[in-house]
């Protein structure tokens, strides 16, 4: 997916997190583009159907935090962070974590640009726990474009949010493949928390008419297929294992969606 179409999606999600009154932060990335495209879903549906596809979308995203707290990592690497205002939220938060996030270019350095207004506006102190690396995840090699931003040695989390769902079964492939490397190169004991609606969970996530319609209008609007890599639980499972990663732990698991942590 080009920049244009991932900075769009990140819009629209930043409405979603301001909408659910989520976090104090994404009020400062939704903008008149991302409020036009979710009122014109708005007239598709009814106010109940898109409330319960905002919901359904936190519910992900507080499942993948939790799990984070409890792992209490030293070090964390977010894959495509789009314009999640939790790198943000965390390092205050745990002022000894080295967050970096990963995103295109483009999507890289207008969150820097918003991240600043922030800490002007809301007088924070200087977060250099912070870091954003610009790169492409599929494309790019993702130790050869961190090993000077990481800090060897420390317990390290790897996560994506909402990524995975964008990329063809080519580009995850090599997206799992980016994240092995990184974790070989990591402290023993570093892990891959991410999400996974299966083939039999996607049924769930759109079960009605009104609400598959939505989705064919948003993946229009927002430039992007909406992809699932495996038919089920226990295939998704079947697939890091035979990677090479040692135990995959289901954290988490949602009639629409499971959240997993995978170790080497």
């Amino acid at each position: 997916m080009g920049n244009e179409k991932i900075s769009l999606t990140a819009e629209a999600v930043a409405f979603i997190r301001q909408k659910t009154q989520k976090d104090r932060f994404s009020k400062y990335f939704v903008t008149p583009r991302s409020t036009t495209i979710i009122k014109i879903a708005a007239a598709l549906v009814s106010e109940n159907i898109l409330s319960h596809l905002f919901s359904k979308r936190m519910d992900i995203s507080e499942d993948l935090h939790s799990a984070i707290e409890k792992f209490r990592p030293e070090q964390i690497v977010e894959l495509g962070a789009g314009y999640s205002t939790f790198g943000l939220e965390y390092v205050l938060a745990h002022p000894g974590c080295i967050y970096i996030e990963t995103d295109f270019p483009k999507v890289v350095s207008l969150k820097k640009s918003i991240v600043n207004k922030i800490i002007r506006v809301e007088k924070l102190r200087e977060l250099d726990a912070l870091v954003f690396v610009p790169m492409d995840l599929v494309r790019e090699d993702l130790y050869d474009s961190l090993k000077n931003k990481i800090k060897r040695g420390r317990k390290t989390l790897v996560f994506s949010e909402g990524l995975n769902t964008y990329l063809d079964q080519k580009n995850y492939d090599s997206l799992v493949a980016n994240v092995i490397k990184f974790l070989k190169h990591s402290k023993e004991g570093s892990v891959y928390l991410s999400h996974e609606p299966t083939a039999k969970q996607r049924e769930k996530m759109f079960p009605s008419a009104g609400i598959k319609i939505l989705r064919g209008a948003m993946s229009i609007l927002i430039h992007n297929r909406f992809h699932t890599h495996f038919k089920t639980e226990n295939e998704l499972k079947n697939y890091f294992i035979k990677l090479g990663f040692a135990h995959v732990d289901i954290i988490k698991r949602r009639p629409y969606s499971t959240t997993y942590l995978a170790g080497l």
